[in-house]
């Protein structure tokens, strides 16, 4: 492999959506067994986090509160399944103006309880990447 081939390779991705945010298709598997054909190295999930609204709005783009703990256990087991070929990160994407909300610091102590991992904000956007 050539110097210029090498440094253009995109070894990790840490924004991956599920369906369960409502605008992506295929699933947790599919987008593993892509990325490792294209030689990513580390692959990083990162939904839309859940949010409650006290005018009962659901949104057309986050997963659903009932859907947390099955993306967080879908995604530890393909975690152990693909361990070796390629390391998965588990989070979920935070949108800034939804920093604040109760609601998320529950979904984050839930997340923190069921992956054993202290969730941090990473950046504006994404909340929760464990190792």
């Amino acid at each position: 492999m050539n110097q210029h081939t090498d440094t253009a390779m995109l070894w990790a991705n840490y924004h991956t959506h599920t369906p369960r945010c409502r605008h992506a298709q295929g699933t947790e598997r599919e987008y593993i067994e892509a990325a490792i054909r294209a030689g990513i190295r580390t692959l990083g999930f990162s939904d839309h986090a859940p949010m409650l609204f006290d005018d009962g709005f659901v949104s057309d783009f986050r997963m659903l509160p009932e859907e947390t703990e099955d993306y967080v256990r879908t995604l530890l087991q393909l975690k152990r399944e693909y361990a070796g070929e390629i390391e998965i990160l588990i989070g979920y994407d935070q949108n800034v103006i939804t920093v604040a909300n109760a609601v998320q610091a529950s979904i984050t102590s839930h997340l923190e309880s069921m992956t054993g991992v202290k969730v941090a904000v990473v950046n504006v956007n994404v909340c929760g990447i464990t190792r």
